[in-house]
């Protein structure tokens, strides 16, 4: 069901689906990313049908609407994305995520036992291992995404005027629009890096290949958040998957990835001075050349989703076969007194 009116419209909608549908039609109801305020319906929907209620907890509320872009935590609105996470989280059968470590943040807010399920993003088709990155000078780097402090702008722009400062030759590209991008632009002409930046704007998902090919270096996210310090960003499976070495935070969500990755993922450290831990490797970088994968980075990185996935469905259909099963039971329980 496509749901695409206003807010009011769609939970008459859903509750009406659930109302009308008959008990045992569906196997699992499914709650989509980025609309976890409409949990508490899909619940009750799931109740009325007898239905496994799995939610994609990949992105919360709160942390993409208020933290993300640096907005107050204060106010009605705020509260309300904070009630609605925790619901969703709360009141879930089946709760996926994207990584460890944000699932154990999920799992202490479960009323049930069930672990959360870690199902990782992964990369889409078009980010295939291109030509092998060109020893160039200047080292060309590629950012892209839009300009929230999750990102890190500031770090990224610091840094590169240091590695200039100190006769180092980078070139850096930043792809997206947001309305914080002027605030970059603005930073990159206070620096004086407008030799050294290009801006450009934001381009279809599956056209961002040719560009990551164009480029030696992928920036990832050197945000401060809990959210950066527990997901991998899109950009890091997509360049990782392109064949081209990413520069990111250090996270424990990269451990999924580090056995598999080798040296062409390059965490820095943020216990200290991210910004200066940032400049070191890009100076590593621009002197030393960049590092060559000794396998086939795409194809491992594919596996390990390919059997994240199978694990999550074994679990999603062990989990409908004993709700089914309890339910079943209750019937019968009811039917006897």
């Amino acid at each position: 069901m496509q749901l695409n009116s206003r807010m009011g419209v769609r939970a008459k909608l859903l509750v009406l689906a659930g109302l009308l549908a008959p008990k045992n039609r569906y196997d699992a109801l499914v709650l989509g990313e980025f609309a976890l305020q409409y949990a508490p319906i899909l619940r009750f929907v799931a109740a009325l049908t007898r239905s496994v209620f799995i939610v994609d907890w990949f992105v919360g509320l709160h942390e993409t609407r208020v933290v993300d872009p640096g907005n107050s935590p204060r106010g009605v609105k705020p509260a309300l994305y904070r009630a609605a996470d925790k619901f969703a989280a709360r009141f879930a059968h089946v709760l996926l995520t994207d990584t460890f470590p944000r699932a154990k943040m999920l799992d202490s807010l479960r009323s049930r036992a069930d672990a959360t399920l870690v199902l990782p993003v992964g990369s889409p088709e078009w980010a295939q291992p291109t030509r092998q990155a060109l020893e160039r000078r200047p080292l060309k780097l590629l950012y892209y995404g839009n300009y929230v402090p999750l990102h890190g702008i500031d770090v990224i722009l610091a840094a590169l005027a240091s590695c200039r400062d100190a006769g180092h030759r980078l070139q850096l590209t930043l792809v997206g629009n947001s309305p914080r991008r002027a605030a970059a632009e603005f930073l990159v002409e206070s620096l004086g890096l407008q030799r050294v930046c290009q801006f450009l704007d934001a381009v279809p998902e599956p056209d961002l290949a040719p560009v990551i090919a164009e480029h030696d270096v992928v920036l990832g996210i050197f945000g401060t958040s809990e959210k950066a310090a527990t997901v991998i960003a899109n950009k890091v499976w997509q360049g990782l998957s392109s064949g081209r070495p990413v520069v990111t935070r250090e996270s424990a969500a990269l451990a999924l990835l580090r056995p598999v990755t080798g040296d062409a993922l390059i965490e820095i450290r943020m216990d200290e001075s991210p910004t200066e831990a940032l400049v070191e490797v890009l100076a590593t970088l621009d002197r030393e050349g960049l590092p060559k994968p000794s396998v086939d980075i795409s194809t491992q990185l594919e596996a390990l989703v390919e059997a994240a996935f199978d694990d999550v469905l074994r679990n999603v259909a062990q989990k409908i076969d004993q709700h089914e099963a309890f339910s079943t039971g209750r019937r019968k329980a009811c039917r006897k007194r």
